[in-house]
């Protein structure tokens, strides 16, 4: 069987970090934001503020803080990625501040020692001031040889299929990927057992 190269998301795929976002937040400004505000722009009524700028640097606030440091990656996504580390090359391609790289590469040494190839920092959102920074997952994925994408947004997927990946798997039941159409290449996997099902099939093709 093949060994592929595989780019793996961070959040909210290794750890769950969107739900600690927001109760972090609405606990800080009295908000009452619920995981479907997540990726939705900034509002007064939701985020309390009108500017984007602000409610991202309020969130990077918590991602600088211990308690972010202190979030664990999922069981089930432990065991799953030393799995497939045996048989395949990982690389984590993350939508992440590249400032997040040092506590991203702590985390991974702590969890998944030995399991990722590189660390790839995107830099997803970002404020105004920084948009040149951020780097499509397409193009990232292009440049290391993947040839599979594991990842929460479905907009990532459709970057990286067009830089000819041949699938992308939409992991995870939140509400920011459950109602866009996944196209052909894009397949479903709520969580890492069902990933570990689709590399194999994969493999095999």
């Amino acid at each position: 069987m093949r060994r592929l190269v595989i780019a793996v998301d961070c959040d909210d795929v290794l750890i769950p970090t969107a739900e600690a976002i927001i109760n972090d937040y609405n606990d800080r400004f009295g908000t009452a934001l619920e995981l479907k505000d997540m990726y939705k722009p900034a509002t007064l009524e939701t985020w309390g503020t009108d500017d984007d700028d602000v409610a991202i640097e309020r969130v990077y606030d918590f991602l600088r803080s211990e308690a972010h440091a202190a979030i664990v990656p999922e069981p089930e996504a432990v065991r799953a990625v030393k799995e497939l580390a045996v048989r395949h090359e990982l690389h984590l391609v993350t939508g992440r501040a590249s400032f997040l790289e040092e506590l991203t590469r702590e985390m991974l040494n702590r969890y998944f020692e030995g399991c990722f190839t590189s660390i790839e920092h995107t830099n997803f959102i970002v404020s105004s001031t920084n948009v040149s920074a951020r780097r499509s997952k397409g193009d990232v994925c292009k440049a290391i040889g993947a040839n599979l994408l594991i990842d929460d947004h479905v907009q990532h997927g459709h970057s990286v299929l067009e830089a000819e990946l041949e699938r992308v798997i939409v992991f995870g039941d939140y509400p920011w990927n459950q109602n866009e159409t996944l196209v052909e290449g894009m397949v479903r996997c709520h969580d890492w057992t069902g990933v570990l099902k689709e590399v194999e099939k994969l493999q095999r093709g």
